[in-house]
């Protein structure tokens, strides 16, 4: 087994800019992955998960190691290789580099392997955005929220 291997596909939930906390806090992401890359994961020993018709490999790096000391933030660069602070959205294609080690289960102390998510490289960006991408169409309206809000420091209507 390399010291890093690099897995390409679809991310999805990806945390690596901000860690996610609802656990563990830990940087993550879930890369859809076929063919090929599927192959090479089984083969050095990957777990594969399966929803959905998609197979899915979950890279994480925890924040804080066993010791209490802290964790380097994955790397995110764009497909120059520059260092960049977006927001990777689900969709979004990547190439994702890890450190495959193996590790005895505690409770069935067989040996098992797992990857560290060290750096992830964004080929194509989906923008992760809160807001929303509906174009207008004839149906309901709320009557008691109009698309007009007034400002109140001018008194100006503000249309969105």
């Amino acid at each position: 087994m390399s010291m890093f291997e690099k897995f390409k596909g679809k991310a999805m939930w990806a945390a690596v800019q901000t860690p996610n906390t609802k656990f563990d806090p830990r940087w993550c992401v879930d890369l859809i992955v076929e063919g090929d890359e599927i192959t090479r994961a089984k083969k050095i020993g990957l777990k594969v998960h399966e929803k959905n018709g998609d197979s899915i490999l979950k890279f994480t790096r925890k924040v804080q190691r066993k010791d209490g000391t802290e964790n380097r933030q994955p790397i995110v660069v764009d497909a120059s290789t520059n260092p960049t602070d977006a927001m990777i959205g689900n969709g979004s294609v990547v190439n994702v580099q890890v450190r495959p080690f193996t590790y005895k289960n505690r409770q069935t102390g067989e040996s098992m392997t797992s990857a560290d998510l060290h750096a992830i490289q964004i080929l194509e960006l989906v923008e992760f955005g809160e807001g929303v991408s509906f174009d207008i169409e004839d149906g309901f309206v709320d009557e008691l929220k109009s698309s007009k809000v007034e400002d109140d420091s001018t008194g100006d209507s503000l249309e969105f």
